[in-house]
C-alpha cells in the first residue's frame, strides 16, 4: 500500500496544488524581497579561502540538501582535482528563495537515489512525462543541470534519504565581498577490495561516478565508447544496478568515500570532529 506522501504527491499533480506531503497542508508562499546576485567568485579566491583561511570542519551533507531544497542555498561552481570533488554555494541565511514544492523535491530525491523514472511514474501512478516535468522543474530551481550533477550534490541527497552520512565530507565557510559561502567537498570514491569487478570495470566505474561521459571515458583509457559501453553494462549486472545515481549509492554504501586522502590532515579532522554540526552554516538558527 502506497505511504501518506506518495498518494499526496500524485494527488498535487493531478489536481495541481501543492500539500506538503508530511503534513497534509498548502506550502506557504513566501514572498522575498530581490536580492544582489552575488559577485562571481574565481577559483583562485575560493581555494584559497577554503585551503587556508577557515579551518575545514566535518559536515552532515544531508545539511546541505535541506538548504539547497529550501533555498537558503544557491550553486554557485563545481570542480575536482586529482583527489576530492567540491561545490560551492552562496548561502542566504534563513531567506527562502526557489524552495522545492514536496512533488518536486520527492521525485528528485528518488531520481538522484539512482530510481528509474519509470519505476517512480509507477509508484506514484503518476505519467512519466509528469515525472520528468516535476525533475525538470526541480533542477531549475535548484540551478543545477541533468548531467553530470557534482559528486557532493548526489551524495548530500542520498544521506538525507538513507541517513548515512559521508565521514570524509568536510566544509569551508567564508566570506566574499561581503556574500557568504560555503565550499563543501568529498574524495573522489576508491574501489575496496571484495567489490567483485574485473580491474577494467572498477576503473570505468570509478570514471562514471567521478561524472565522466562515455566518450570521456573512452578517450581516458584509450579504448572505444562501445567497450566502455559493455563494461559499464558489466558493472551494473555485477552491482545490481543502473546509472550513475546508483552507482554513486552503492559506492557510499561498500565504503568507496571513507578513506583520507591525506595522512597528515587526520589529526586534524579528528580535532575538528569534537565540534558541534550545529555550527553548520546551511542550518537554520534556532529561533
Amino acid at each position: 500500500m502506497r505511504n501518506q506522501s506518495v498518494v499526496l504527491v500524485a494527488e498535487e499533480a493531478r489536481s495541481g496544488t501543492r500539500p506538503d506531503p508530511w503534513t497534509a497542508r498548502p506550502e506557504p508562499r513566501i514572498r522575498v524581497a530581490a536580492r544582489a546576485e552575488p559577485p562571481p567568485l574565481d577559483r583562485g579566491t575560493v581555494r584559497a579561502a577554503y585551503c587556508l583561511e577557515p579551518p575545514v570542519a566535518p559536515i552532515r551533507l544531508s545539511t546541505l540538501w535541506e538548504a539547497l531544497r529550501a533555498g537558503r542555498a544557491t550553486p554557485c561552481d563545481a570542480w575536482h582535482d586529482a583527489t576530492r570533488s567540491y561545490v560551492v554555494v552562496h548561502t542566504v541565511g534563513d531567506a527562502v528563495r526557489t524552495a522545492l514544492y514536496s512533488s518536486e523535491a520527492v521525485v528528485i530525491t528518488r531520481v538522484l537515489c539512482g530510481h528509474q523514472q519509470k519505476a517512480i511514474a509507477s509508484d506514484l501512478g503518476l505519467a512519466h512525462s509528469t515525472i520528468s516535468k516535476l525533475r525538470a522543474s526541480a533542477l531549475a530551481k535548484l540551478h543545477l543541470a541533468a548531467e553530470p550533477m557534482p559528486l557532493p550534490y548526489v551524495l548530500a541527497v542520498q544521506a538525507a534519504a538513507t541517513g548515512v552520512e559521508i565521514p570524509t565530507a568536510t566544509q569551508g565557510a567564508f566570506e566574499h565581498h561581503g556574500s557568504s559561502y560555503l565550499a563543501v567537498s568529498v574524495p573522489l570514491p576508491r574501489v575496496r577490495k571484495g567489490c567483485g569487478l574485473s580491474p577494467s570495470e572498477q576503473e570505468v566505474a570509478l570514471y562514471l561516478i567521478e561524472g565522466c561521459s562515455r566518450t570521456e571515458i573512452a578517450r581516458r583509457r584509450s579504448t572505444s565508447p562501445q567497450t566502455v559501453l559493455t563494461q559499464l553494462a558489466a558493472t551494473y549486472a555485477k552491482l545490481g544496478l543502473s546509472g550513475r545515481n546508483g552507482a554513486i549509492a552503492r559506492a557510499a554504501a561498500l565504503g568507496w568515500f571513507s578513506w583520507l586522502d591525506d595522512a597528515s590532515d587526520l589529526g586534524a579532522r579528528n580535532d575538528q570532529s569534537t565540534r558541534s554540526h550545529a555550527s553548520n552554516p546551511l542550518q537554520r538558527p534556532d529561533r
